[in-house]
Protein backbone atom coordinates (compact mmCIF):
# COMPACT_ATOMS: atom_id res chain seq x y z
CA UNK A 1 0.00 0.00 0.00
CA UNK A 2 2.53 2.43 0.94
CA UNK A 3 4.99 1.70 -2.19
CA UNK A 4 1.19 2.04 -4.61
CA UNK A 5 1.03 5.43 -2.87
CA UNK A 6 4.29 6.82 -3.90
CA UNK A 7 4.12 6.30 -7.21
CA UNK A 8 1.21 7.79 -7.19
CA UNK A 9 2.25 10.72 -5.43
CA UNK A 10 5.01 10.59 -8.20
CA UNK A 11 2.43 10.62 -10.73
CA UNK A 12 0.45 13.77 -9.47
CA UNK A 13 3.68 16.08 -9.89
CA UNK A 14 2.53 15.72 -13.97
CA UNK A 15 -0.89 17.50 -12.45
CA UNK A 16 -1.28 21.13 -12.79
CA UNK A 17 -1.26 22.86 -9.52
CA UNK A 18 -4.81 23.21 -8.58
CA UNK A 19 -5.58 19.62 -9.85
CA UNK A 20 -2.86 17.92 -8.23
CA UNK A 21 -4.03 19.72 -4.65
CA UNK A 22 -7.32 18.04 -4.91
CA UNK A 23 -6.06 14.54 -6.29
CA UNK A 24 -3.92 14.30 -3.16
CA UNK A 25 -6.48 14.78 -0.61
CA UNK A 26 -8.41 12.12 -2.39
CA UNK A 27 -5.71 10.06 -2.36
CA UNK A 28 -5.33 10.57 1.38
CA UNK A 29 -8.55 9.94 2.25
CA UNK A 30 -8.11 6.58 0.21
CA UNK A 31 -5.53 5.51 1.87
CA UNK A 32 -6.57 6.68 5.29
CA UNK A 33 -10.28 4.33 4.49
CA UNK A 34 -8.08 0.99 3.57
CA UNK A 35 -7.04 -1.69 5.62
CA UNK A 36 -3.34 -0.52 6.58
CA UNK A 37 -1.04 -1.30 9.56
CA UNK A 38 -1.67 1.40 11.78
CA UNK A 39 1.06 0.08 14.05
CA UNK A 40 3.44 2.64 12.64
CA UNK A 41 1.21 5.36 14.14
CA UNK A 42 -0.05 3.92 17.69
CA UNK A 43 0.26 0.33 18.78
CA UNK A 44 -2.01 0.77 21.60
CA UNK A 45 -5.91 0.70 21.71
CA UNK A 46 -8.62 1.69 24.36
CA UNK A 47 -10.90 -1.03 25.40
CA UNK A 48 -14.76 -0.52 24.71
CA UNK A 49 -15.84 -0.47 28.50
CA UNK A 50 -13.79 2.51 29.22
CA UNK A 51 -14.33 3.88 33.21
CA UNK A 52 -13.45 7.17 34.12
CA UNK A 53 -14.04 9.14 36.98
CA UNK A 54 -17.21 11.57 36.18
CA UNK A 55 -17.55 15.13 37.47
CA UNK A 56 -20.19 14.30 40.31
CA UNK A 57 -17.45 11.73 41.51
CA UNK A 58 -14.67 13.84 41.45
CA UNK A 59 -16.57 17.41 42.54
CA UNK A 60 -19.50 16.00 43.59
CA UNK A 61 -20.85 14.96 47.31
CA UNK A 62 -20.07 11.81 49.23
CA UNK A 63 -22.99 10.29 47.65
CA UNK A 64 -22.11 11.06 43.96
CA UNK A 65 -18.38 9.29 44.93
CA UNK A 66 -20.05 5.82 46.46
CA UNK A 67 -22.48 5.61 43.61
CA UNK A 68 -19.51 5.96 41.32
CA UNK A 69 -17.47 3.66 43.10
CA UNK A 70 -20.15 1.47 43.16
CA UNK A 71 -20.76 1.17 39.75
CA UNK A 72 -16.85 0.87 38.86
CA UNK A 73 -15.88 -1.79 41.18
CA UNK A 74 -18.50 -4.25 39.80
CA UNK A 75 -17.15 -3.23 36.33
CA UNK A 76 -13.50 -3.60 37.02
CA UNK A 77 -14.53 -7.24 39.61
CA UNK A 78 -16.49 -8.88 37.19
CA UNK A 79 -13.76 -8.60 34.15
CA UNK A 80 -10.69 -9.37 37.35
CA UNK A 81 -13.10 -12.50 38.39
CA UNK A 82 -13.24 -14.03 34.69
CA UNK A 83 -9.34 -13.95 34.40
CA UNK A 84 -8.56 -17.49 33.75
CA UNK A 85 -5.95 -18.00 36.33
CA UNK A 86 -5.59 -21.19 38.06
CA UNK A 87 -4.24 -20.96 41.49
CA UNK A 88 -1.27 -23.28 42.39
CA UNK A 89 -1.88 -26.97 43.44
CA UNK A 90 0.86 -27.15 46.05
CA UNK A 91 3.51 -25.08 47.27
CA UNK A 92 7.35 -25.94 48.43
CA UNK A 93 9.00 -23.98 51.83
CA UNK A 94 12.75 -24.03 51.84
CA UNK A 95 14.94 -23.32 54.71
CA UNK A 96 15.38 -20.04 56.51
CA UNK A 97 17.86 -17.88 55.38
CA UNK A 98 19.60 -14.93 57.71
CA UNK A 99 19.45 -10.95 56.82
CA UNK A 100 20.60 -8.59 59.00
CA UNK A 101 17.89 -8.23 62.03
CA UNK A 102 15.15 -10.87 59.83
CA UNK A 103 15.25 -13.95 58.18
CA UNK A 104 13.58 -14.84 54.74
CA UNK A 105 12.76 -18.32 53.06
CA UNK A 106 11.63 -18.77 49.35
CA UNK A 107 8.29 -20.24 48.84
CA UNK A 108 7.76 -22.23 45.45
CA UNK A 109 4.19 -22.46 43.86
CA UNK A 110 3.52 -25.66 41.73
CA UNK A 111 0.79 -25.53 38.67
CA UNK A 112 -0.72 -28.84 37.31
CA UNK A 113 -2.82 -27.17 35.22
CA UNK A 114 -3.48 -23.31 33.53
CA UNK A 115 -1.54 -20.92 31.82
CA UNK A 116 1.16 -20.98 34.49
CA UNK A 117 2.11 -25.43 33.83
CA UNK A 118 5.46 -25.94 34.02
CA UNK A 119 7.00 -22.05 35.13
CA UNK A 120 8.46 -21.90 38.58
CA UNK A 121 6.84 -19.07 39.95
CA UNK A 122 6.21 -18.23 43.86
CA UNK A 123 7.76 -15.61 46.39
CA UNK A 124 10.26 -14.22 49.38
CA UNK A 125 8.84 -14.62 52.77
CA UNK A 126 10.40 -12.29 55.06
CA UNK A 127 9.91 -12.16 58.68
CA UNK A 128 11.82 -9.55 61.03
CA UNK A 129 13.56 -10.78 64.23
CA UNK A 130 10.96 -9.52 66.29
CA UNK A 131 7.38 -10.33 64.63
CA UNK A 132 5.03 -7.68 66.32
CA UNK A 133 1.16 -9.62 65.61
CA UNK A 134 -0.64 -5.51 65.45
CA UNK A 135 1.41 -4.80 62.05
CA UNK A 136 -0.14 -5.86 58.91
CA UNK A 137 1.61 -8.14 56.49
CA UNK A 138 3.15 -5.98 53.99
CA UNK A 139 2.91 -7.56 49.78
CA UNK A 140 5.83 -5.65 47.98
CA UNK A 141 5.93 -5.59 44.35
CA UNK A 142 8.63 -5.14 42.41
CA UNK A 143 9.38 -3.29 38.96
CA UNK A 144 11.68 -4.02 35.81
CA UNK A 145 14.38 -2.48 38.01
CA UNK A 146 14.81 -6.23 39.10
CA UNK A 147 16.42 -8.41 36.80
CA UNK A 148 14.91 -11.80 37.26
CA UNK A 149 11.34 -11.43 36.49
CA UNK A 150 8.81 -14.45 37.21
CA UNK A 151 11.42 -16.19 39.86
CA UNK A 152 10.85 -15.39 43.31
CA UNK A 153 12.77 -11.70 44.07
CA UNK A 154 15.18 -13.06 46.96
CA UNK A 155 17.51 -10.41 45.59
CA UNK A 156 15.33 -7.99 47.18
CA UNK A 157 16.00 -8.95 50.21
CA UNK A 158 19.87 -8.09 50.17
CA UNK A 159 21.54 -5.72 52.29
CA UNK A 160 19.98 -1.83 52.41
CA UNK A 161 17.51 -2.59 49.84
CA UNK A 162 14.43 -0.89 49.88
CA UNK A 163 12.51 -4.24 50.38
CA UNK A 164 15.03 -5.18 53.18
CA UNK A 165 14.60 -1.78 55.09
CA UNK A 166 10.69 -2.58 55.46
CA UNK A 167 11.57 -5.87 57.49
CA UNK A 168 13.87 -4.45 59.30
CA UNK A 169 11.16 -1.48 60.63
CA UNK A 170 9.15 -4.45 62.04
CA UNK A 171 7.08 -5.75 59.20
CA UNK A 172 6.60 -9.52 57.86
CA UNK A 173 7.10 -8.97 54.25
CA UNK A 174 5.87 -11.27 51.45
CA UNK A 175 7.19 -10.78 48.15
CA UNK A 176 5.31 -12.37 45.54
CA UNK A 177 6.89 -13.04 41.68
CA UNK A 178 5.79 -10.38 39.20
CA UNK A 179 6.60 -8.83 35.63
CA UNK A 180 6.63 -12.30 34.13
CA UNK A 181 5.49 -11.42 30.87
CA UNK A 182 5.77 -14.18 28.05
CA UNK A 183 3.71 -17.20 30.24
CA UNK A 184 0.62 -14.92 30.48
CA UNK A 185 0.75 -12.59 26.89
CA UNK A 186 -2.63 -14.87 25.73
CA UNK A 187 -4.28 -13.56 28.31
CA UNK A 188 -3.27 -9.97 28.36
CA UNK A 189 -5.27 -8.99 25.48
CA UNK A 190 -8.80 -9.28 27.27
CA UNK A 191 -7.28 -8.76 30.76
CA UNK A 192 -4.06 -7.15 30.50
CA UNK A 193 -0.36 -7.73 32.37
CA UNK A 194 -1.29 -5.47 35.97
CA UNK A 195 -4.46 -7.36 36.78
CA UNK A 196 -2.97 -11.06 36.15
CA UNK A 197 -0.16 -10.25 38.23
CA UNK A 198 -2.76 -9.35 40.99
CA UNK A 199 -4.80 -11.61 40.89
CA UNK A 200 -1.52 -14.08 41.01
CA UNK A 201 -0.50 -12.49 43.94
CA UNK A 202 -3.84 -12.45 45.75
CA UNK A 203 -4.17 -16.19 45.13
CA UNK A 204 -0.76 -16.10 47.14
CA UNK A 205 -1.84 -14.86 50.19
CA UNK A 206 -3.79 -17.77 51.78
CA UNK A 207 -0.85 -19.60 52.19
CA UNK A 208 0.88 -16.37 53.55
CA UNK A 209 -1.82 -16.01 56.20
CA UNK A 210 -1.61 -19.33 56.99
CA UNK A 211 2.21 -18.56 58.54
CA UNK A 212 1.09 -15.88 60.53
CA UNK A 213 -2.70 -16.09 61.17
CA UNK A 214 -2.38 -13.73 64.30
CA UNK A 215 -1.33 -10.86 62.09
CA UNK A 216 -4.03 -8.12 61.65
CA UNK A 217 -4.47 -7.42 57.67
CA UNK A 218 -2.24 -6.63 55.31
CA UNK A 219 -1.13 -3.65 53.14
CA UNK A 220 0.91 -3.37 50.28
CA UNK A 221 4.23 -1.30 48.83
CA UNK A 222 5.19 -1.57 45.42
CA UNK A 223 7.62 0.25 43.14
CA UNK A 224 7.44 1.56 39.56
CA UNK A 225 5.17 -1.54 37.76
CA UNK A 226 5.10 -3.00 40.57
CA UNK A 227 3.38 0.38 42.24
CA UNK A 228 0.76 -0.53 39.34
CA UNK A 229 0.34 -4.02 40.90
CA UNK A 230 -0.10 -3.07 44.17
CA UNK A 231 -2.94 -0.40 43.23
CA UNK A 232 -5.13 -3.34 41.58
CA UNK A 233 -4.59 -5.39 43.77
CA UNK A 234 -5.66 -2.95 46.60
CA UNK A 235 -8.97 -2.33 44.60
CA UNK A 236 -9.46 -5.85 43.72
CA UNK A 237 -8.36 -7.32 46.96
CA UNK A 238 -10.82 -6.57 49.87
CA UNK A 239 -8.06 -7.51 52.74
CA UNK A 240 -5.75 -5.25 51.20
CA UNK A 241 -6.25 -1.56 53.46
CA UNK A 242 -4.17 0.79 51.53
CA UNK A 243 -0.40 1.18 51.09
CA UNK A 244 2.45 2.66 49.34
CA UNK A 245 2.63 3.27 45.70
CA UNK A 246 6.11 4.50 44.15
CA UNK A 247 7.09 5.82 40.97
CA UNK A 248 3.44 4.84 39.50
CA UNK A 249 1.04 7.63 39.87
CA UNK A 250 1.56 9.09 36.27
CA UNK A 251 -0.04 10.39 33.24
CA UNK A 252 -1.16 6.99 31.53
CA UNK A 253 -2.38 8.92 28.34
CA UNK A 254 0.76 10.65 27.81
CA UNK A 255 2.94 7.06 28.11
CA UNK A 256 0.86 5.50 25.18
CA UNK A 257 1.92 8.82 22.76
CA UNK A 258 5.31 8.85 24.17
CA UNK A 259 7.48 6.45 25.16
CA UNK A 260 8.62 2.95 24.65
CA UNK A 261 10.82 0.44 26.83
CA UNK A 262 12.90 -1.41 24.21
CA UNK A 263 12.98 -4.52 26.29
CA UNK A 264 9.10 -5.09 27.56
CA UNK A 265 5.77 -4.64 25.83
CA UNK A 266 3.47 -2.03 27.52
CA UNK A 267 2.40 -3.74 30.89
CA UNK A 268 1.66 -0.47 32.66
CA UNK A 269 -1.37 0.29 30.44
CA UNK A 270 -4.49 -0.43 31.19
CA UNK A 271 -7.14 -0.35 28.34
CA UNK A 272 -10.04 0.71 30.13
CA UNK A 273 -9.21 3.73 31.86
CA UNK A 274 -7.66 6.70 30.86
CA UNK A 275 -6.05 7.84 33.58
CA UNK A 276 -4.31 6.39 36.95
CA UNK A 277 -6.69 8.69 38.71
CA UNK A 278 -9.57 6.53 37.75
CA UNK A 279 -7.65 3.17 39.41
CA UNK A 280 -6.25 5.59 42.85
CA UNK A 281 -10.13 5.95 42.94
CA UNK A 282 -11.55 2.47 43.25
CA UNK A 283 -9.58 2.45 46.43
CA UNK A 284 -10.58 5.22 48.57
CA UNK A 285 -10.61 5.97 50.97
CA UNK A 286 -7.78 3.38 52.15
CA UNK A 287 -4.15 4.93 53.65
CA UNK A 288 -2.85 5.57 50.28
CA UNK A 289 0.71 7.17 50.09
CA UNK A 290 2.01 8.22 46.71
CA UNK A 291 5.57 8.34 45.84
CA UNK A 292 7.45 10.30 43.04
CA UNK A 293 10.95 11.07 42.58
CA UNK A 294 12.52 14.23 41.34
CA UNK A 295 15.02 12.31 39.33
CA UNK A 296 12.44 9.91 37.85
CA UNK A 297 11.93 10.70 33.94
CA UNK A 298 8.26 10.82 34.91
CA UNK A 299 8.40 13.91 37.03
CA UNK A 300 6.78 16.63 35.99
CA UNK A 301 9.26 18.91 33.53
CA UNK A 302 8.91 21.39 30.82
CA UNK A 303 11.77 19.16 28.57
CA UNK A 304 11.58 16.21 27.21
CA UNK A 305 14.22 12.86 27.32
CA UNK A 306 16.91 11.94 25.34
CA UNK A 307 16.26 8.05 24.16
CA UNK A 308 18.85 5.55 26.19
CA UNK A 309 19.43 1.37 25.66
CA UNK A 310 16.80 0.78 27.54
CA UNK A 311 13.85 3.28 26.41
CA UNK A 312 13.08 5.41 23.77
CA UNK A 313 12.71 8.96 25.32
CA UNK A 314 10.06 11.07 25.06
CA UNK A 315 9.47 14.63 22.82
CA UNK A 316 7.94 16.24 25.84
CA UNK A 317 7.64 15.55 29.80
CA UNK A 318 4.64 15.37 31.93
CA UNK A 319 3.31 18.54 32.70
CA UNK A 320 2.12 19.61 35.88
CA UNK A 321 -1.98 19.08 35.12
CA UNK A 322 -1.12 15.64 34.63
CA UNK A 323 -0.04 14.77 38.02
CA UNK A 324 -0.62 17.72 40.75
CA UNK A 325 -3.98 18.25 38.83
CA UNK A 326 -4.50 13.86 39.64
CA UNK A 327 -3.38 14.28 43.19
CA UNK A 328 -5.28 17.46 43.88
CA UNK A 329 -8.56 15.55 42.48
CA UNK A 330 -7.67 12.35 44.53
CA UNK A 331 -7.35 14.75 47.68
CA UNK A 332 -10.87 16.11 47.52
CA UNK A 333 -11.87 12.31 47.07
CA UNK A 334 -10.13 11.40 50.15
CA UNK A 335 -11.09 14.23 52.53
CA UNK A 336 -14.81 13.73 51.65
CA UNK A 337 -14.58 10.32 52.62
CA UNK A 338 -12.16 10.92 55.61
CA UNK A 339 -9.21 9.21 54.22
CA UNK A 340 -6.03 9.60 54.54
CA UNK A 341 -3.73 10.49 51.68
CA UNK A 342 -0.05 11.51 51.15
CA UNK A 343 1.99 12.52 48.12
CA UNK A 344 5.69 12.41 48.99
CA UNK A 345 8.72 13.25 46.81
CA UNK A 346 12.29 12.57 46.98
CA UNK A 347 15.32 13.34 45.35
CA UNK A 348 15.69 9.57 43.72
CA UNK A 349 14.58 7.85 40.53
CA UNK A 350 12.46 5.67 38.77
CA UNK A 351 13.99 3.11 40.40
CA UNK A 352 14.17 4.54 44.12
CA UNK A 353 11.54 3.98 47.28
CA UNK A 354 11.76 6.59 50.05
CA UNK A 355 11.26 3.78 52.85
CA UNK A 356 11.42 6.90 55.71
CA UNK A 357 8.57 8.18 54.32
CA UNK A 358 7.15 4.69 53.60
CA UNK A 359 7.52 3.55 56.95
CA UNK A 360 6.34 6.65 58.70
CA UNK A 361 3.57 6.93 57.20
CA UNK A 362 2.45 2.73 57.94
CA UNK A 363 2.94 2.84 61.61
CA UNK A 364 0.67 6.06 61.33
CA UNK A 365 -1.88 4.32 58.71
CA UNK A 366 -1.76 0.72 60.81
CA UNK A 367 -3.13 2.52 63.92
CA UNK A 368 -6.04 1.75 62.68
CA UNK A 369 -6.53 -1.51 61.88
Amino acid sequence: MQRVATLERKNLRMLPRAIRFTALICLSSAIANCEVDQANAFDWDYAPDIVDLSYEAALGTDADFKAWQADALKTFRTKYAAIPLAPADSYKIEDWQTGSGYRFRKIDFKYGSGILFGHSLGGVLAVPDKVDPNKPILIVFHGHEYHDPGAPPVGLFTEDTWASKLVQGGYVVWAPSTAFHEWIEPLTKEFDYTPVWAKYASQSLDTVASEFPEHKGFKTVGLALGGLVATVLTGMDERIDGGVYAESFFSLDWSRREYRVWNHPMCWDIKNIYSYSTLFGLIAPKPTQIQMGRADPFFPRLTGWAPDPSFSGFKRGMYSDEIYGGYLMLKNIWSRENGDIDFVTHPGGHDALDTDAALRFLGTASKGL
